[in-house]
């Protein structure tokens, strides 16, 4: 049984009740607060999902584990897509996570200061939440980058000046950005790179990386995307490090 759009819980968003046993409420919560910053493209046609649209949640279980998304409410009804050959198979969540590198979304920022200038922000596409034995929910992809060398950081985020991290290294050519090491990479994508942020990133030799368990959209530069990812960074929920400028 679908929980129809314009519902009291969800809004606009339709979830069933198979999903509600999947997904405690706080991580739903999550992935609509989520839709509600970050937008998303709907799994089935593939356009995007405007903040007036009626959506439903999907779910896609994996013998490596879970993904969460969204398809429009006209495209696709709520539902699990499930894929395990196992309904018992175990989540290798690090290996999955690794295997993700490309599901993320990621914008440029040139902040006023301190130095580095250039500012590089990461987040997964649809959040990834887990819960530990003692029931605490954790972020798996967050922890993996913290892993890799990301430090912690409170508000205010965008006053970081974080240490430089061994290996790691931001790339633009003709408008694809690349970063991370040999071995990973965090983000690699075509992205809107202003010349003013290459400029300021080539002078200083580096930019900083910020990274949240949640979603954050360009659109909300300005007081309103500060508040937002303070907001998240007081609960844990962002890191950051340096990266060395490779060719920008």
């Amino acid at each position: 049984m679908a929980r129809r759009p314009g519902g009291p819980a969800f809004g606009s968003v339709a979830v069933t009740d198979e999903l509600h046993e999947l997904l405690p409420p706080d991580d739903l919560a999550d992935v609509i607060a989520h839709l509600r910053m970050a937008g998303g493209d709907c799994w089935d046609c593939g356009e995007p999902i405007r903040s007036s649209d009626d959506v439903s949640l999907l779910i896609h279980v994996t013998s490596l584990g879970m993904r969460v998304g969204f398809a429009h409410y006209r495209c696709l009804p709520s539902q699990i897509l499930d894929d395990r050959r196992s309904r018992r198979a175990a989540i290798r969540m690090e290996q999955y996570l690794a295997e993700r590198s490309t599901d993320v979304q990621g914008f440029v920022v040139l902040r006023s200061s301190p130095e580095p200038h250039g500012v590089l922000v990461v987040s997964p596409e649809t959040p990834l939440r887990a819960r530990e034995e003692d029931g605490d929910s954790v972020s798996p992809w967050l922890d993996l980058l913290l892993k890799q060398g990301f430090v912690p950081v409170g508000p205010d985020v965008m006053d970081v000046r974080p240490a430089r991290l061994p290996d790691w290294r931001v790339d633009v050519v003709d408008g694809f950005l690349t970063c991370g090491t040999n071995d990973r990479l965090l983000i690699s994508g075509a992205l809107e790179v202003p010349e003013q942020w290459r400029a300021a990133v080539r002078e200083e030799g580096q930019c900083v990386v910020l990274v949240a368990a949640l979603g954050v959209s360009s659109n909300e530069l300005g007081p309103d995307f500060d508040a937002a990812l303070n907001s998240l960074a007081s609960g844990g929920l962002v890191a950051c490090a340096a990266v060395a400028a490779g060719a920008v």
